[in-house]
């Protein structure tokens, strides 16, 4: 996807969404909140799409 303003975002998409993230870079290796923190975030985003199916709704997947 071109990205007009040349910020350097990564583009996803699921399902015919899309959505756009920005890279974080730091120098060395991650300390262990920080690897948590992702490991939640990734089960935060990866559970529900694990859950949609023909015939389940969004209000099922929030919940």
């Amino acid at each position: 996807m071109n990205n007009s303003n040349n910020c350097p975002s990564t583009f996803h998409g699921f399902n015919g969404y899309r959505t756009c993230y920005y890279p974080a870079f730091g120098m060395g290796g991650a300390i262990s909140v920080q690897r948590d923190a992702y490991t939640r975030a990734r089960e935060w985003m990866d559970s529900p799409i694990g859950m949609v199916r023909t015939g389940v709704t969004t209000d099922q997947v929030r919940a």
